[in-house]
C-alpha cells in the first residue's frame, strides 16, 4: 500500500508552497524505500505494511525535520499534506516565543484542530478556532498558538482560524495532547497526523523524538 500527498515550504499565511527535494521515509525502517518530493511538492511513499502504526519522517537540508504519525489499513492513504519551516525561520520564531533553537536534546510538537469535513488543506483558513490545548507531562515552552496570519503569539489562549500551534523544547518520550472546546468534541485523528490507537477522549498520544517536531492533529466538530 502507499501514502501520497504534498510537502510545502512554511511561509506564514501562504498555504502550501510546493517544496522539492524533501525525503519522505518510514522512520528508522531503511528496508522501505523513501520517496522524494517533485517540483510540485508531491510524493508517493509505497511499500507500506498494512495494519500498522508508523512514523513518517520529512527531511530536507536546512529545514526543520518533522515526524508524522500514520495508521495504515488495507487501502492507500492520501492526500497527506505537511509544511516544513526553513531553519532560519525557526530560529526567529523560537526566539519570538522564548524557546531555544536548535532543538538539541529536545523535540517538539505541532498540534492542530481541523473540521471533520476537511479536504486535506493546511492553509491559514483550514483549521478551527477556539480550541484550548494541554500537554501532559508538561515540559518545554507552550502551548503557543498561531494567530490568523500564522505567527506564533504567546498571548493567545486558544486556536485561531489556522487551528494550530506548537510546543517547543519538549523532553523526549510520549506526551498526551488534549483538545478542548465546549460542545465541540474531537472524535478522530487526521490521517497522517496521529495513530487511531493512541487517540481517546479528546487526547492524542504523541511521541517526542530528539531533533524533530512531531505533527499531531485531530478532526473535530466545526
Amino acid at each position: 500500500m502507499a501514502m501520497s500527498g504534498a510537502v510545502g515550504n512554511f511561509t506564514p499565511g501562504a498555504g502550501l508552497d510546493p517544496l522539492e527535494g524533501v525525503s519522505v521515509c518510514v522512520f528508522e525502517q531503511p528496508d522501505i524505500a523513501c520517496a522524494t518530493t517533485d517540483a510540485t511538492g508531491h510524493y508517493k511513499l509505497s511499500g507500506l505494511p498494512a495494519g500498522e502504526d508508523l512514523l513518517i519522517s520529512y527531511t530536507k537540508p536546512d529545514y526543520v525535520a518533522q515526524i508524522g504519525m500514520l495508521s495504515t489499513g488495507s487501502a492507500d492513504i492520501g492526500p497527506v499534506e505537511i509544511r516544513l519551516a526553513p531553519e532560519s525561520s525557526a530560529e526567529l520564531l523560537f526566539a519570538l516565543i522564548g524557546a531555544t533553537w536548535p532543538l538539541g536534546e529536545t523535540g517538539g510538537v505541532t498540534f492542530g484542530a481541523y473540521p471533520t469535513t476537511t479536504g486535506g488543506g493546511i492553509g491559514p483558513t483550514d483549521g478551527i478556532a477556539g480550541y484550548a490545548v494541554m500537554m501532559a507531562p508538561d515540559s518545554g515552552t507552550g502551548p503557543v498558538y498561531v494567530d490568523n496570519s500564522e505567527i506564533p503569539n504567546t498571548e493567545l489562549t486558544e486556536t485561531s482560524a489556522p487551528g494550530w500551534g506548537l510546543y517547543a523544547n519538549v523532553d523526549p518520550g510520549t506526551v498526551g495532547i488534549t483538545f478542548t472546546k465546549a460542545g465541540k468534541p474531537c472524535d478522530r485523528v487526521r490521517p497522517g497526523y496521529g495513530w487511531e490507537s493512541s487517540f481517546s477522549g479528546g487526547t492524542l498520544q504523541v511521541p517526542i523524538i530528539t531533533g524533530y517536531l512531531t505533527a499531531g492533529a485531530v478532526l473535530c466538530d466545526p
